[in-house]
């Protein structure tokens, strides 16, 4: 076999069994989940079809968020504004391949492919945030707000380095700044 993932139904039997029998116990009804990114291996580029992969996998991710944490994950329709306590970022293995970004595109078909996996549990503004730059801003409480950069782009290993070409890869430090300034002015707390 070329992956070196575990199965689909060891991922789900070990995180519906016994991850959530001791989150129930430890923390039952979690205020948010946070994703820290690299859902999938490295190398990916290396499998057949890497993109079907990539889009089968972070859609896995994601109905799998939604059984585990069912009172965290809000699920809704994609027109609604509801929000969804669901906090993702971007892994280096999370591009085909690993690092692999491009940067200077304005309609990039790899963050549509990460935000559409992620279709049922964002809003419809998270999810243009993805889609834009990989990006992603979430009140998690009435006075705290996520911030999720996209750091693959700055990453030395990144490819092509963009970084030389524009200060500002994916216009997300004018992104950020925009952020900052709208928490300043909401009085809420930012990390």
């Amino acid at each position: 076999a070329l992956s070196l993932s575990p199965s689909l139904a060891l991922i789900h039997s070990h995180t519906l069994s016994h991850s959530h029998s001791v989150l129930q116990e430890t923390l039952p009804k979690p205020d948010f989940v946070l994703l820290t990114g690299d859902f999938s291996r490295h190398d990916n580029d290396k499998v057949p079809a890497p993109f079907e992969m990539l889009e089968s996998l972070l859609h896995n991710v994601s109905s799998l968020l939604g059984e585990t944490f069912p009172d965290a994950h809000t699920m809704h329709s994609p027109s609604a504004e509801a929000h969804a306590e669901l906090l993702m970022s971007l892994g280096n293995n999370d591009v085909i391949p690993d690092y692999y970004l491009n940067a200077s595109r304005t309609n990039n078909p790899l963050l549509d492919l990460v935000a559409t996996a992620f279709n049922d549990t964002l809003t419809p503004a998270e999810l243009a945030s993805v889609r834009a730059g990989g990006y992603l801003a979430q009140d998690v409480t009435a006075s705290l707000r996520v911030l999720s950069l996209n750091t693959v782009v700055y990453s030395v290993y990144h490819i092509p380095d963009v970084t030389k070409q524009t200060h500002d890869p994916l216009g997300q430090f004018a992104w950020l700044e925009a952020q900052l300034e709208a928490a300043r002015q909401d009085n809420v707390a930012v990390y």
